[in-house]
């Protein structure tokens, strides 16, 4: 897991239960551009399958998928901004949440 998603853990994690669309779309707005791009690197290691994930968590990704090609295609990330504040916002938590578990794991066990 690179660092940046280690660096912004609480924001996804936040970003992740977040349940309204409007608390969602201000907290993408107001984020910044490491913040972001922990956001465009998880979903660019899920679709590259970097990242493992159990049969129910792909089954739960598969309905965002054509929103997920789209923004693992983006390269710049005013642009990944923008398509994140118009997408759907469900599909935060079954994209973040494995991420995010395991990353937490990691953190456990490397404290041990």
């Amino acid at each position: 897991m690179g660092d940046i998603v280690r660096r912004n853990r609480i924001f996804l994690r936040d970003l992740a239960r977040t349940k309204s669309e409007k608390l969602r779309k201000k907290m993408l707005s107001q984020a910044t551009d490491d913040e972001i791009g922990a956001i465009l690197e998880i979903c660019v290691n899920v679709m590259r399958r970097r990242f493992k994930l159990k049969e129910a968590q792909r089954r739960r990704l598969e309905k965002h998928k054509d929103f997920l090609r789209k923004l693992h295609k983006l390269r710049s990330r005013n642009s990944v901004r923008h398509v994140l504040q118009t997408g759907n916002g469900a599909m935060f938590a079954p994209l973040i949440g494995p991420v995010l578990s395991a990353l937490i794991g990691s953190l456990i066990t490397s404290n041990l």
